[in-house]
């Protein structure tokens, strides 16, 4: 674990997936090819971030359903 990530950790603001794992992967999917994504993911961008509203999500971009999870906040 580099120290972005545990920085990223000790904030709390992540969503775990079904295993309690704080990595999520998703899977990039076009025509020709298939792309594996890892990463965590925050559980309220707008309010973290300061943002008025979020992108579009992406069709191509799918996470494995075997890893879906809750927000942290028990």
């Amino acid at each position: 674990m580099n120290d972005i990530q545990r920085g990223f950790r000790s904030l709390g603001i992540y969503r775990m997936t079904v295993s309690r794992k704080n990595i999520w992967t998703y899977l990039l999917q076009s025509e020709k090819q298939e792309h594996k994504l890892n990463g965590m993911l925050i559980s309220d961008p707008l309010t973290v971030l300061s943002l008025n509203a979020l992108a579009e999500e992406n069709p191509l971009l799918k996470a494995e359903m075997t890893r879906v999870g809750k927000i942290n906040n028990l």
